[in-house]
């Protein structure tokens, strides 16, 4: 189970770095990787149009 520091230290993390798709962090000695929605434009959003239900099946913490 998560604990609440590491979510909210994870809640900063998608504060602080929003304009990137994937960013990696370590916490307490073990290695995560931060990954959000991307963003489309243009012919993407036709191509992907439903970024978020793809993250939430591509979730894995490591």
């Amino acid at each position: 189970m998560v604990n609440d520091d590491f979510q909210e230290y994870v809640k900063q993390l998608v504060t602080k770095h929003r304009d990137e798709r994937i960013y990696p962090f370590q916490y307490e000695g073990k290695k995560y990787w931060l990954k959000q929605p991307e963003k489309l434009k243009g012919i993407w959003l036709l191509l992907k149009p439903h970024p978020k239900n793809l993250l939430k099946m591509n979730y894995i913490l490591y």
